[in-house]
């Protein structure tokens, strides 16, 4: 069973102590690959903290507001699913111009939109360094509490994951993924092959 040891941190400066994970797997061909990783961890009592890395300048960023198509920009995407027993995931879609895509639904054609004011609630920062860009992404306990009465995380916890690298424009267009996916055409929202993670206190 692949998993990915979730890192329990006191701040989220500490997320670089995590466990690094990489987006290596382009499952629908295409040339186009920039070095893509990150990490992620539990901020305790809080939620969870993301931060991915991709190695590519310049990041294209067209889309300048939240859930807009910023799939279509050069993007980095992290897909989750609390409770295997709980229909649903969630998808946080972020681009170089720290716009959010961010929904909630059992499947792709069932979705939908976080709200404003459920987004506002999540932290979204974006760096844009000289050879790579950086997303560091927060997602309270209290989003995930309202929309599927999940409480929290603590060390035993399991959950599924997957983390990507898109570009849907056919200029530089590239599928990648943390966990690869068995399916004929692009499809991120394939719940069935995220990854087994689990909250832990020490790695």
């Amino acid at each position: 069973t692949i998993f990915y040891p979730i890192l329990i941190l006191d701040s989220r400066s500490e997320i670089e102590k995590a466990k690094e994970f990489q987006i290596l797997h382009y499952n629908w061909g295409g040339d186009y690959r920039p070095n893509t990783y990150g990490r992620m961890g539990v901020l305790r009592d809080k939620g969870l903290v993301v931060r991915m890395t991709c190695e590519e300048i310049p990041p294209e960023a067209v889309c300048h507001t939240n859930n807009g198509p910023v799939y279509q920009d050069s993007a980095m995407e992290f897909f989750f699913c609390l409770d295997s027993r709980r229909t649903g995931y969630f998808n946080f879609e972020i681009n170089s111009a720290g716009a959010v895509l961010a929904q909630f639904g059992p499947d792709r054609a069932h979705r939908e939109f976080l709200s404003g004011e459920l987004l506002a609630t999540c932290d979204c920062c974006v760096q844009v360094l000289e050879d790579s860009w950086q997303v560091d992404l927060f997602v309270p306990f209290s989003l995930m509490q309202e929309v599927q009465g999940k409480p929290g995380l603590t060390a035993g916890d399991r959950i599924t994951c997957n983390f990507y690298k898109i570009r849907e424009n056919p200029d530089q267009m590239h599928f990648a993924s943390c966990f690869p996916i068995e399916n004929p055409t692009p499809n991120f929202h394939l719940p069935q092959f995220f990854g087994n993670a689990v909250v832990v206190e020490a790695i």
